[in-house]
């Protein structure tokens, strides 16, 4: 099978520079560099893939990835998401199909990361409503403590009809002294105003730019035990990431990294990798281009027959 990459030959990269030829503003120059270098990941395996559990794996890789954030000072988000084809590594589309789950999966986690920036804002404005409405503070800081927990848990199990419920329950009890009828009208007004605020602010605000500051951390590629193929993104967001996605929209220049034995000509990175690892690698890769500028590395396959 011949292999020809959509995003990346063998030898020759495509890049994305996250810089700007205008000079940096003040704000601009008070942005530190991308997070990538201190937790970045690749961990792929396109070519003979395992029996594995693919939760374990993503699993582990959230949990290694959250340990070098922590070790770094940096607060991450983490979001993952899974998809599935059912043809095998002999079929002559193979790659095609890798290719389509692999662009579902990150079709689907950018939704994740929407959904749940909207739900995150849809519970805080419960609270705001259950706190002007009932005065009791221990009341409040009971809530709030259950509400904090179970949208934690939600979110981490990507339960957003869960996340959603939780906002429908503080709701219920801000109102359940009222009179039936009265209760029954605050509740469509109330929740109606709040799910506005979310859309507006949740998930077309703060989602947007959660999805644009997407960093990759890694993907796996396994078999299941009723022999579909099964590839796992794991992917991640930071405050710097979001800025350096919101700077890059808005033509500010990113700030050069000062470790220049980080700076490489994206032929070199493209060279670096082996035939198998460029065949299972896909998504965007962080790197510091030659001007030691933040760049990104855009990496895909497709299969001629």
């Amino acid at each position: 099978m011949n292999i020809k990459f959509l995003s990346l030959a063998v030898a020759t990269a495509v890049t994305l520079n996250l810089s700007y030829a205008q000079e940096a503003n003040e704000q601009s120059e008070q942005l530190e560099s991308i997070d990538d270098q201190k937790i970045s990941q690749t961990v792929n395996d396109a070519q003979k893939p395992k029996k594995e559990n693919m939760q374990k794996l993503l699993s582990d890789a959230e949990k290694e990835l959250k340990q070098k954030a922590k070790k770094n000072g940096i607060k991450a988000t983490v979001y993952k998401q899974t998809a599935s084809i059912d043809v095998g590594t002999d079929d002559p589309q193979y790659y095609d199909y890798l290719t389509s789950a692999y662009n579902q999966a990150i079709l689907e986690l950018k939704a994740q990361v929407a959904l749940s920036k909207a739900g995150s804002v849809a519970v805080k404005e419960a609270y705001s409503y259950y706190n002007k409405t009932v005065p009791d503070t221990i009341l409040q800081d009971e809530l709030k403590k259950e509400s904090d927990e179970k949208l934690t848990q939600m979110q981490a199990e990507q339960d957003m009809d869960g996340v959603f419920g939780i906002v429908f329950g503080i709701i219920s009890k801000a109102v359940q002294d009222k009179p039936e009828a009265e209760k029954k009208r605050l509740e469509v007004e109330v929740t109606k105003d709040i799910f506005n605020k979310a859309y507006s602010d949740g998930f077309v605000k703060s989602g947007f730019d959660s999805i644009e500051g997407l960093v990759p951390y890694a993907n796996f590629i396994v078999t299941k035990d009723n022999g579909e193929i099964e590839i796992g993104v794991l992917a991640y967001t930071t405050e710097k990431s979001i800025q350096l996605a919101r700077d890059l929209k808005q033509g500010r220049q990113s700030k050069k990294t000062e470790n220049k034995e980080q700076c490489k000509d994206p032929t070199d990175v493209a060279d670096a990798l082996s035939d198998e690892e460029l065949l299972s690698t896909f998504g965007l890769k962080y790197f510091y281009n030659e001007n030691c500028r933040p760049s990104l590395l855009a990496y895909g396959m497709d299969s001629l027959y």
